[in-house]
């Protein structure tokens, strides 16, 4: 796969993938020189060394390339670079009629026209260049969102060409691929108008007409099984639709329609007519002259009764007439002109060996497709032998019991008795002489004269021909009720007749003839089923019952599992007791991936070999988990399977890749240290620490040390500081402690203190009122100092404005030895109203507190 940013032919950018199919991955790209969205297909890797697939790649491209269609995607370039093969294509947004008919569960009749319409003229343009889709199917139809019709993925595609006949076999989904792709037959325009009727009938039911367990039970059901009509599921399709899709499904190319524009041309009149029947059918019983009939009510009837009853359609004529296309009846004895008819009978689908014409090109196509037009108006005999039996068999029993009517009466009542004549002495006939209706009267041109005629030669004319023939002669047919072995006609041709050719016999005579079973020794030619699917060569074998077949598996680079490699014997002819051994592809040989993880470059090499695998690339990379000299990654996954002989690269370690540790200790962590470690592809890891003598942010230590080799990509430790610790402390946690107490407690934590007074009217004189930090956001650090602040008392009140008192005489009391007392934590009693002593002669009484007073507390030193 392709890395998104891919830039393949330094022009197309490979933005994301978008789908993935069978040989190719297909992403969503951008073109760096037209500026536009394209989607390119690229070849899977494990098909880029096989030259087949990059052979049919680039075929598809240029096939492709050429068509340029509103109905059609588009294809713009292909190229090559480093064994990367792509092609670049219209990107469509939109959904593809598979997921739309998925969403809807089916489609209207309107809806479903105007889609085939338009998937049609896709077609018809491929067509005109002798391109065939070959995988015509829902997934490949895209709905874009202004409701454009695309046919995508010509994967399988390929131009008429003589380089391309039978070049890869049997292609296509296999709910949708034709008959002749089913057979492995020769393809053309028809099998995709056959594929686009299958798709229709999808999109008006919700289903496909033919399901099965395996593939090849499909298969086998598109070649043999009778569709169930489209109303029978929705009775809301109109008959002129169903019309038009049971002509696109025939089994046979020939009664289906020869070109895309005639099938358009009847879609566009069902949506103006959808209840008419107009659709023209070419009959198995369609007259001499070519003309074409439109399928009856009754006929309608029948097939859905058919259907109905899980008959197949044409049963004994698939039967036969696909033993006689893949094994061939006996040609030992057969007759020139029986061999010519043959040879001018054989449908486009087995036409060549392997049913292919080896020698076939485009020019000898367009003659072969115009003689065969040609050919449906003048040979109504076109269908295989025994169709041609039963489609001749209901016209002619009536006619022919009508004569034995006629002729009994005739005889009854003596209107036919002669006397018979003398028989030519040149002249030998098988009847009896006294048979009422023989007479060798006869003139130059072989009619008698008196109503006689000669018998023509019959032998190896298919019954529509001998009918034919016997009518020109005034005579008629009748089909002998058994058949007769013959090595000498085919089956379906007229081995033996009654009279011998030159017979002279009544005009108007019954003639009997007999149908041969062709050889009961089968002629087998195993280059026939080379390549094809064992399934479908069982199905066929079914005949042989007295065979023993033996089937050999082997393995095969070449050919696909389960398909044929060869017989024993390839050619010849088998009959009862005869051995045939049949070899089938088992595919390429798969073989367990050995696991190189840990190996030295010889061991790996050696392990390689023997396990039968291939040696690939050897390359050397730096590893951190594996050790230098050994196998440190492969290809392959150990243990999956794969191809014999697929290549195995592996990877030898050179060790991991070693940095250097740039010393960051002391430096700021956001500002050196994180981008430092970060360009030495480094990753590093971060601890936080407390610190008192590294500052916040700064880098405390690492490891590994500076200057350290190291494997990239390892990981550093880096210490952190966030500063100092925190310290806690409580906002009362030193009330009303004395000074002492307050600066001892603050030692203790770290703190210094810074004292301060105050008054209080709360706290006693010489305590702890409050304290305060001195950092901007408050908080605490060990060595911060604290501010304390020191109650005074409460404040003194304001001095009075009468003059002061005359000193005292008295000598002042001594001062007291008992201790102060201890302060008191009950509330202060209220004032007293008495008047307080002044220290004036007057004093003026007060009946209410003092008033506070300014702080006039100082700081101590």
């Amino acid at each position: 796969m392709i890395r998104t940013g891919t830039i393949l032919s330094s022009r197309y950018e490979i933005l994301e993938q978008i789908g993935s199919g069978g040989m190719a991955y297909v992403y969503k790209a951008r073109d760096r020189k037209l500026s536009r969205l394209v989607a390119i297909k690229i070849l899977k890797e494990e098909f880029c060394k096989d030259k087949s697939f990059v052979a049919k790649f680039r075929m598809e491209a240029q096939a492709a390339a050429g068509l340029s269609h509103n109905n059609v995607v588009g294809v713009y370039d292909v190229g090559e670079e480093d064994n990367v093969h792509y092609i670049v294509m219209e990107l469509i947004d939109g959904i593809t009629l598979k997921e739309y008919i998925t969403r809807k569960r089916k489609l209207g009749t309107k809806e479903s026209i105007g889609i085939a319409i338009q998937v049609a003229q896709g077609l018809e343009a491929a067509h005109k260049r002798h391109i065939v889709h070959r995988d015509i199917k829902p997934q490949n139809i895209i709905i874009s969102k202004d409701g454009r019709i695309k046919v995508a993925d010509f994967g399988i595609a390929r131009a008429i060409t003589d380089e391309t006949t039978n070049l890869y076999g049997a292609a296509g989904s296999v709910h949708y691929i034709s008959p002749e792709q089913a057979r492995g037959g020769y393809c053309d325009e028809r099998s995709d108008i056959y594929s686009l009727g299958i798709t229709i009938y999808e999109m008006v039911t919700g289903r496909v007409p033919f399901d099965g367990d395996t593939t090849v039970a499909v298969a086998i059901a598109h070649i043999n099984e009778a569709m169930v009509p489209p109303s029978n599921i929705e009775p809301s399709v109109p008959v002129a639709l169903e019309q038009i899709i049971f002509k696109c499904t025939q089994k046979r190319p020939n009664q289906r329609y020869s070109s895309c524009a005639d099938l358009i041309k009847d879609l566009r009149h069902a949506l103006v007519a959808p209840n008419e029947r107009f659709v023209h059918f070419v009959q198995l019983e369609e007259t001499a002259n070519g003309e074409t009939t439109v399928m009856s009510d009754e006929q309608m009837r029948d097939i859905r009764n058919r259907s109905d009853r899980g008959q197949h359609e044409n049963t004994a004529y698939q039967e036969r007439s696909l033993k006689s296309q893949q094994i061939k009846r006996s040609p030992a004895r057969e007759s020139a002109a029986a061999q010519q008819r043959r040879h001018e009978q054989i449908d486009f689908e087995t036409y060549g060996p392997g049913n292919q014409d080896d020698n076939f090109s485009s020019e000898a196509y367009k003659r072969e497709k115009h003689s065969r037009a040609k050919k449906v108006k003048r040979d109504p005999d076109e269908a295989t032998a025994f169709d041609k039996i039963l489609a001749a068999i209901g016209s002619v029993l009536g006619v022919a019991m009508l004569a034995m009517l006629v002729y009994i009466v005739g005889s009854l009542s003596g209107a036919f008795q002669r006397t018979p004549t003398s028989i030519s002495s040149n002249k030998k006939t098988t009847a009896a002489a006294n048979d009422p209706i023989i007479s060798t009267y006869e003139d130059e041109s072989g009619q008698n004269a008196d109503g006689r005629t000669k018998v023509p030669e019959l032998l190896g004319m298919s019954i529509t021909e001998a009918t034919k023939a016997l009518k020109e002669a005034g005579l008629k047919i009748v089909l002998a009720r058994t058949y007769e072995y013959s090595d000498e006609y085919a089956t379906g041709l007229v081995c033996r007749q009654q009279y011998d050719k030159g017979t002279v016999v009544d005009k108007g005579s019954t003639i009997k003839v007999y149908l041969s079973l062709g050889s009961d020794k089968f002629e087998i030619n195993g280059k026939l089923y080379v390549n094809g699917n064992v399934s479908i060569l069982k199905y066929y074998l079914r005949s042989f019952k007295d065979i023993d077949v033996e089937y050999v598996g082997e393995y095969s680079e070449e050919y696909a599992k389960d398909m044929v490699l060869r017989m024993e014997p390839d050619k010849g002819y088998l009959q009862a007791g005869d051995s045939l051994k049949v070899y089938i592809s088992l595919g390429p040989e798969y073989i367990d991936v050995p696991n190189l993880y840990g190996m030295t470059k010889q061991q790996a090499i050696a392990k390689i070999e023997q396990a039968g695998f291939s040696v690939g690339t050897i390359s050397e990379v730096n590893s951190d988990n594996t050790e230098a000299g050994q196998v440190c990654g492969q290809s392959l996954d150990p243990g999956t399977s794969q191809k014999s002989g697929t290549e195995i690269a592996f990877s030898i370690s050179l060790g991991p890749k070693m940095a250097v540790v740039p010393g960051v200790v002391g430096n700021s962590a956001e500002g050196y240290a994180y981008s430092a470690i970060g360009s030495a592809n480094l990753y590093y890891s971060i601890e936080y620490a407390e610190s008192t003598s590294v500052p916040a942010g700064t880098v405390i230590s690492q490891v590994p040390e500076g200057g350290t080799s190291v494997p990239e990509y390892s990981t550093v430790k880096l210490v952190v500081s966030v500063g100092p610790p925190t310290v806690g402390l409580g906002a009362n946690d030193l009330t009303n402690m004395t000074q002492e107490q307050a600066t001892s407690t603050l030692a203790g934590m770290s703190l210094g203190a810074q004292i301060q007074y105050e008054s209080s009217d709360y706290v006693a004189v010489g305590s702890v009122t409050r304290w305060a930090a001195t950092s901007a956001d408050g908080s605490l650090h060990a060595g911060d100092t604290v501010i304390v602040f020191i109650s005074t008392g409460p404040a003194a009140t304001a001095p009075s404005t009468d003059p002061a008192p005359a000193p005292s005489t008295d000598p002042a009391p001594a001062p007291s030895t008992d201790p102060a007392p201890a302060p008191s934590t009950d509330p202060a009693p209220a004032p007293s109203t008495d008047p307080a002593p002044a220290p004036s002669p007057d004093p003026a009484p007060s009946t209410d507190a003092a008033a506070p007073q300014a702080d006039t507390a100082g700081a101590v030193s």
